[in-house]
């Protein structure tokens, strides 16, 4: 072993596991948000927020702490909730205490959705059409190819981690 900061070469295994580590990393979670919004019509991203919200005490929650919550900066979430109160899932008040802040508060259409949508979820084999198997998803488009290439890389990690 070098030096902290020295940069070595790396070995083949060691190459091909972080080549596999990165395409999983870039392609699972664009495969999982397609899937999901395939299966339950909700976005991985309105899956989340209507999750925090369930779970959140009286199903409200301070926009700044849904950001933080969903990984979302304040703009984004605040993009997303107000999308969401258009369809009905949310609503947006004041916040309480100061007035100068936000609130996103579940409504009883969001808690149906998120709870039906977590019956369906990415992988799930009634919401792929039956199209998944033990050995990977099949299928045609461009998800299905991207989804065959992340279960490639998947075990090219999990032969490269046991070292065989």
């Amino acid at each position: 072993m070098g030096a902290v900061g020295e940069l070595r070469e790396l070995s083949a295994d060691e190459d091909a596991l972080w080549r596999a580590l990165g395409r999983v990393s870039h392609l699972m979670p664009r495969v999982l948000d397609e899937e999901m919004t395939r299966a339950t019509g909700l976005s991985m991203t309105e899956y989340a927020v209507l999750l925090m919200l369930a779970e959140a005490p009286e199903r409200r929650l301070r926009m700044s702490e849904l950001a933080s919550a969903v990984a979302l900066s304040g703009s984004r979430v605040t993009r997303v909730v107000d999308a969401m109160v258009r369809l009905g899932l949310l609503e947006k008040e004041k916040a309480p205490d100061d007035g100068r802040g936000a609130v996103a508060v579940l409504t009883d259409a969001g808690l149906a959705r998120q709870r039906g949508g977590g019956r369906a979820a990415p992988g799930d084999r009634a919401a792929a059409g039956g199209r998944d198997r033990p050995d990977g998803p099949r299928g045609g488009g461009a998800g299905a190819e991207r989804a065959r290439r992340a279960v490639r890389a998947l075990r090219t990690v999990g032969r490269l981690a046991v070292g065989r």
